[in-house]
């Protein structure tokens, strides 16, 4: 046995190195018996030892893989082999030739039951177009091993579960490469959780005596495919809503972490996200959750909330107003409330509770804001995300803070420009944007400053040429790094301080062009460089995730352009012509390289 379960935890380990390789992929497919051999040593007939000296190699692997000549019709040998150990009686009890007979109800030894389940685990991460294949006849092994009383078995039996939900999920998102006909249909998914949920699987999850075994169980609930959930008969939807939200009052901090986890991959659901009584039940328990002593629980719920606040950002831009109508005020304060006691906790809290923070002040009404006991919490709310981008924290977490910042300058209810944290909140992204050694939170930084879409929204004539300096010298300082890490991102953080800059172009006032002026004197050159990059660099997709044609970039400074000649200029200032020749020199330049020295020279020249 002690063999037998060394030689499976191997094939364990080739299946999960770098998976998927072709290579692993052919040697699965190699042409084997199905069903076990007649001997006793379980082992499947393989080819002949010398057929790998005939397979192709290189570039042709794959095309093999798929063309081999099977002897048998059996896509996984080592899936099957795996079942077998796992459901099949002994083979002493039951010739492999005759799987159904009566005879002995022995199983094999329980480490080798368990080794081949964490070898399917294996097959189903790493080669699910294999696994795919054989989803309901694991379903079946999954209810079996649900089924039985030993509680290892069960878990492994609900790891396998998770597994294969998991490599469902991936087939379905947006990026995946797999091509529609290559999925399994959600007609088949939907076949396969009725089967889990009729099963053993909510007996699993009510399994008090074994928690560990109840939160594996919450973490296979929770990789259920959205498209599946919502094509389930409504009392599995509400079995599984319910079972989830009752298990969230667990003593056991593993069931608990795992059913706070559940709850915010639930409330992301496109049938679920927009039904305000599920999203507000799963924010009250998740609020509960962020209290824990634990601080798993607690980064679990945190998490949560943030998935939670996501939610309702997607159904703040939906034409329908009745959810944002209906979300509770009282409930929308206490999520503020804990989210800024959660800023104050572990950096594992911390960064989701920001992220939870930006989307809140996002999706606040004016009927909220106008209202006086809101006023005092958005205040603590912006000033614990100041202190957050500013903090010697994780760099996940100052990213976290920038990005939520972005998003609270969104929502043009909040007084920006006039309130006294304006010029907190600028200040603090403006430092980071200019001397944080992480380059992807200075990029955050910067695109938090390109956000509002009103020059009132910069403040004073002071502030606004405050920001621009920063960012003149945050493009400066662009290559100033001692991590060679960073440099991977300089490009990225070039493009986005270009575009903050052309962005406070295209909003100046009459007051701001004197300090432009001033800046582009000292450092026009360096300027119109980048900026001249910038609009060559294509269709590269920056930290911030909007790609920008060749043609929305130039546009930008036309758009910049335009503006600056329509502003009506101070008597006798000439910072407006000045900067108008800065920008149609980039454009000429741009559009006739040819002409590159006479446009430099006539900036030096003015």
């Amino acid at each position: 046995v002690n063999v037998r379960v060394s030689s499976l935890t191997l094939l364990g380990a080739i299946v999960s190195t770098h998976a998927p390789l072709p290579e692993v992929q052919l040697l699965l497919q190699q042409p084997c018996s199905s069903g076990l051999s007649n001997s006793n040593s379980a082992t499947p007939h393989v080819s002949p030892p010398d057929w790998w000296k005939k397979a192709p190699s290189g570039p042709f692997l794959e095309e093999a893989a798929v063309s081999s000549p099977k002897v048998s019709s059996e896509p996984c040998w080592l899936i099957r082999l795996c079942i077998s150990i796992v459901v099949l009686p002994k083979e002493d009890a039951c010739s492999g030739s005759d799987a159904g007979c009566t005879g002995g109800s022995t199983y094999e030894p329980f480490p080798l039951r368990l080794e081949a389940l964490q070898v399917l685990a294996h097959l189903a991460r790493g080669y699910f177009s294999m696994t795919q294949v054989y989803l309901m006849e694991l379903g079946e092994v999954i209810c079996k091993c649900l089924g039985e009383a030993d509680p290892s078995v069960q878990l492994h039996g609900a790891k396998l579960l998770e597994e294969l939900g998991t490599g469902l999920i991936q087939q379905y998102k947006p990026d995946s490469s797999i091509a529609p006909d290559q999925r399994v249909p959600v007609t088949l998914v939907v076949m396969f959780w009725t089967v889990m949920l009729n099963g053993p699987l909510p007996r699993a999850l009510q399994n008090s005596e074994h928690p560990t075994l109840q939160a594996s169980a919450c973490d296979a609930l929770s990789s259920i495919l959205p498209e599946a959930f919502s094509n389930l008969l409504s009392d599995r939807q509400i079995l599984c809503i319910t079972m989830l939200l009752g298990l969230n009052d667990s003593k056991n901090r593993l069931v608990k972490a795992a059913t706070s986890r559940a709850l915010g991959v639930y409330v992301l659901f496109p049938c679920l996200r927009q039904d305000v009584i599920f999203v507000a039940d799963t924010a009250n328990a998740i609020l509960m959750s962020l209290q824990d002593k634990s601080l798993n629980v607690r980064a679990k719920a945190a998490w949560s909330l943030g998935n939670l606040t996501d939610t309702l950002i997607v159904n703040m831009e939906t034409p329908d107003p009745s959810f944002q109508e209906e979300f509770s005020g009282l409930l929308l304060l206490k999520m503020l409330r804990s989210a800024i006691e959660a800023s104050k906790d572990k950096d594992k809290v911390k960064s989701n509770a920001v992220r939870a923070l930006g989307n809140l002040l996002h999706f606040l009404q004016p009927s909220h804001i106008e209202k006086p006991r809101f006023a005092e919490i958005i205040e603590e709310a912006i000033q614990a995300l100041i202190s957050t981008v500013l903090i010697e924290a994780a760099m996940k977490v100052r990213w976290n803070a920038c990005y939520a910042m972005g998003n609270v300058f969104k929502n043009s209810a909040l007084p920006l420009g006039t309130a006294l944290w304006t010029s907190q909140a600028y200040n603090a992204l403006t430092s980071v944007v200019t001397s944080c050694k992480n380059f992807k939170v200075r990029i955050r930084s910067a695109a938090a400053l390109s956000v509002p879409g009103k020059r009132e929204h910069y403040g004073s004539v002071d502030q606004y040429a405050q920001i621009w300096n920063a960012l003149v010298t945050a493009l400066q300082k662009s290559e100033d790094t001692t991590d060679f890490l960073e440099f991977k991102y300089c490009a990225s953080l070039r493009t986005q301080i270009c575009q903050a800059l052309i962005h406070l172009l295209s909003l100046a006032s009459a007051s701001d062009l004197s300090c432009i002026k001033e800046t582009l004197e000292l450092n026009g050159d360096m300027v119109q460089s980048y900026i001249l990059q910038f609009l060559k660099s294509g269709t590269e997709r920056d930290d911030t995730g909007a790609p920008h044609s060749p043609q929305e970039r130039d546009q930008m400074v036309k758009t910049a352009l335009e503006h600056i000649s329509s502003v009506q200029a101070l008597a006798g200032d000439t910072s407006k012509r000045a900067i108008m020749g800065f920008l149609e020199d980039i454009l000429t330049v741009y559009f006739d390289p040819s002409g590159s020295q006479v446009a430099l020279l006539g900036l030096t020249n003015r």
